[in-house]
C-alpha cells in the first residue's frame, strides 16, 4: 500500500524520494518554517561523498507526517516542544494454515488482558495478533518474545488442549509501531490519547498530522491538505492529470475540490466485487487461475465468529440459524483438522 501510494503520487507529478533523511528545519528571518535540510542516505553507500552532504529543500510549507518519528521533527522546530506521541508496539505471528481450515477466521475478545486477538487465514498460512504495549521508537522494530508468547497462549485457548501452540509452530514474526497521540488540549489529563488523528500547526508554521491508522489515511490526508491550504496561503489550480490506470481510461481535471475519495491508487483501477466473476466469464479463467480475494483472505464475515467476554461465540451477518449452523460446521472442521494433525 505504501509503495502504491508513492507510485500514484509520482505518476500524478509529485517528486518522491525515499532514503532521504531530514536533518534540520529551515526558517526565514521571521522565524517561519520555509524548508528543510535533508541528506541522501544511499549516496554514502556508493562512496559518493559529495552526494551524501546535506542540502536544502525550500517550500511554502512543511508538513510533518512521520508517524512514530513525529516528535523528532517537532523538536527540530522547537527543542522545548513536549512529546505528543505515545508509541505502542503491535506484534503479529505467522502460524501453520491448518488453524484456519475452509478460510475461517476468529476474533477473540475474551483474552487475559481484554485485548482482541484475531486468527485469520492468509496466503495458505495463518496470521495471529496483536499486542498493544508501550514501547520506544526505533527504526526497525522486532516482535518481542513476550509478545509472541502472549499471542501463542491466547490462540491456544481456542484450540483443543493437545493442539496447544509452541514456539516451534511460529513461522515468522513482525512488529510495527502505532503512533498514538496525546491530546494537547485535554483538560486535567495530559495523558489522554486521541484514537483518531490530530492536525496541529506550530507558532512557526510547522503543520503536523499525527496518530491515525491505515484505515483512515485518506481522511488524514484530506484534513492535512485542507489545513495546509489555509495556513500556507495556497491556491488550488485547475490541472489536467493523466490516466495512470494502464487501461486507456480518461484522465481528469482538478477543480480545487478534494479528490481523494474518488481517486484509486495505482493498481486499483477497474476493481469491483464482481471482478472475479467477470474474469471467469469473459476471460474463461477457472477459479484456480484467480488471485485470492479479500473475502477469502479475511474469511467469510457472514460465517465468522466472535468470542465474547463470557466465553460464548456469536455469528454475525444475515441468515440467523443457517449461518450459525454453518459456523458450527466450520468449527467442527477446524477441530477435526487439528486433531488429525496434532
Amino acid at each position: 500500500m505504501n509503495v502504491s501510494l508513492a507510485l500514484t503520487a509520482s505518476l500524478y507529478g509529485a517528486a518522491v524520494v525515499n532514503h532521504v533523511e531530514v536533518t534540520a528545519l529551515e526558517k526565514d528571518k521571521q522565524g517561519r518554517v520555509c524548508g528543510a535540510r535533508v541528506r541522501d542516505l544511499t549516496a554514502g553507500l556508493d562512496g559518493d561523498v559529495a552526494g551524501s552532504r546535506d542540502f536544502s529543500i525550500r517550500a511554502k510549507g512543511v508538513i510533518n507526517a512521520t508517524g512514530p518519528f513525529t516528535d523528532a521533527l517537532e523538536q527540530m522546530d522547537d527543542p522545548e516542544r513536549k512529546p505528543i506521541v505515545a508509541p505502542a508496539s503491535g506484534a503479529h505471528v505467522m502460524l501453520p494454515g491448518k488453524l484456519c481450515p475452509k478460510n475461517m477466521g476468529i476474533l477473540d475478545a475474551a483474552t487475559s488482558d481484554g485485548r482482541v486477538v484475531f486468527v485469520l487465514p492468509w496466503q495458505g498460512m495463518t496470521v495471529a495478533g496483536t499486542t498493544d504495549n508501550a514501547c520506544e521508537v526505533e527504526r526497525e522494530p522486532v516482535a518481542q518474545q513476550s509478545d509472541v508468547d502472549f499471542i501463542l497462549n491466547e490462540v491456544s485457548k481456542l484450540l483443543a488442549p493437545e493442539s496447544a501452540l509452541t514456539r516451534q509452530d511460529v513461522l515468522a514474526t513482525w512488529s510495527g509501531i502505532r503512533p498514538l497521540v496525546k491530546d494537547p488540549k485535554a483538560v486535567g489529563n495530559t495523558e489522554s490519547l486521541v484514537r483518531s488523528h490530530l492536525v496541529t500547526v506550530s507558532p512557526s508554521g510547522l503543520l503536523t498530522c499525527a496518530g491515525g491508522k491505515w484505515t483512515t489515511y485518506r481522511q488524514m490526508a484530506e484534513d492535512s491538505v485542507d489545513e495546509a491550504i489555509r495556513v500556507f496561503g495556497l491556491k488550488p489550480q485547475r490541472i489536467a492529470l493523466p490516466d495512470i490506470s494502464g487501461g486507456g481510461l480518461a484522465g481528469f481535471v482538478t477543480t480545487g475540490e478534494c479528490r481523494t475519495r474518488r481517486t484509486p491508487v495505482a493498481g486499483a483501477h477497474g476493481y469491483s466485487a464482481a471482478l472475479p466473476a467477470q474474469l471467469t466469464e469473459v476471460m474463461g479463467l477457472g477459479e484456480d487461475r484467480l488471485a485470492v480475494t479479500r473475502e477469502e483472505v479475511l474469511g467469510d464475515i457472514k460465517a465468522s465468529q466472535t468470542r465474547n467476554k463470557d466465553g460464548a461465540t456469536s455469528t454475525t451477518g444475515d441468515g440467523g440459524a443457517k449461518k450459525a449452523a454453518e459456523a458450527r460446521e466450520l468449527e467442527a472442521a477446524r477441530d477435526g483438522a487439528l486433531a488429525s494433525e496434532a
